[in-house]
């Protein structure tokens, strides 16, 4: 974890000088710390994006994959349902979309959490849902996933 470890201490640093990173920042080290398996570190970029988000700094597709990856990496199924519809709800009111590839990380994290039904689910509305030329995904979908 030492390069994701420097990077954690940078951002705090940022907080400690008076001033707040981007989501992209945060995100970032969130997806480093996943990659080594620095679950602390991820945990505290968590806090941090969802710091942001209460402010609508912090919606989009990616932080909200990020975001499912830390979840599934707890194996609760409950933190990545609520993360799902969290994530979205902040993605629709900031006027973003979703793709896929959202879809695709939520079928996944169920699956790490060995939650067969909703990854089914989930994996289902990835595939069944959409034309495979259409960009975006309706919240409607979203939300029954």
């Amino acid at each position: 974890a030492g390069r994701v470890g420097e990077a954690a201490a940078v951002i705090d640093g940022m907080y400690e000088r008076g001033l707040q990173p981007n989501t992209v920042i945060c995100r970032t080290v969130l997806h480093g710390a996943l990659s080594v398996r620095a679950v602390r570190i991820a945990r505290d970029m968590r806090a941090k994006i969802q710091a942001l988000e209460a402010t609508a700094a912090a919606s989009d597709e990616m932080t909200l994959i990020g975001l499912l990856r830390l979840a599934a990496s707890e194996r609760d199924p409950r933190a990545v349902r609520h993360t799902w519809i969290d994530g979205v709800r902040a993605i629709n009111k900031a006027g973003g979309y979703c793709t896929r590839a959202a879809l695709a990380a939520l079928a996944v994290a169920f699956a790490k959490c060995e939650d067969v039904r909703s990854a089914a689910y989930a994996a289902r509305a990835l595939t069944a849902t959409l034309p495979v030329t259409e960009k975006s995904v309706p919240y409607e979908t979203l939300m029954r996933a």
